[in-house]
């Protein structure tokens, strides 16, 4: 697949619609969101969310555009309150699984990570299902640490090797 067109470009208010569309995707929220459906309000509230994550860090989430259609979101987000990590995330409708996308995003993603000068440690959560993003993380340098922390607790966590 020709990854030139590929674009992530920060998230912002504006991008509302194309965000909720994503989101609608059940295959994306079989995994990222387990299940649960995401309202237009959510979606607010992530951008709102993004936006204050901001004022604290050079770099935050994106909107994942294919030959000009979005087809995803992916970047850095806080998880956990009041923790020194950021937690990587990657998300792509169905339509886009399996075709490599997944591993050009993060790798991306990571990319922009480490030219932001950031010195959290990069951590992400994942369901222990989702094979793809488990290998997409091992490929980067994610390292498995057992199970998140909290609230989390049935998902597996990983710190990047290789951050800061």
């Amino acid at each position: 697949m020709d990854f030139g067109s590929l674009v992530l470009s920060p998230i912002k208010s504006t991008d509302i619609n194309d965000l909720f569309q994503v989101c609608q995707d059940d295959n994306l929220r079989k995994f990222l969101m387990e299940g649960m459906e995401m309202s237009m309000d959510d979606c607010e509230q992530l951008i709102a969310s993004n936006d204050l994550f901001l004022t604290k860090n050079p770099i935050g989430l994106y909107l994942v555009r294919l030959n000009d259609k979005t087809i995803g979101y992916g970047g850095f987000k806080e998880t956990f309150p009041q923790s020194e990590n950021v937690d990587f995330m990657y998300a792509l409708t169905g339509e886009f699984f399996g075709k490599g996308l997944g591993s050009e995003i993060a790798q991306r993603l990571l990319g922009l990570y480490k030219n932001s000068g950031s010195p959290k440690k990069i951590t992400a959560v994942v369901n222990a299902e989702n094979k793809a993003s488990i290998r997409i993380l091992e490929k980067n340098n994610f390292i498995h640490q057992g199970k998140a922390p909290g609230e989390l607790s049935h998902l597996e966590y990983y710190i990047n090797a290789k951050n800061p």
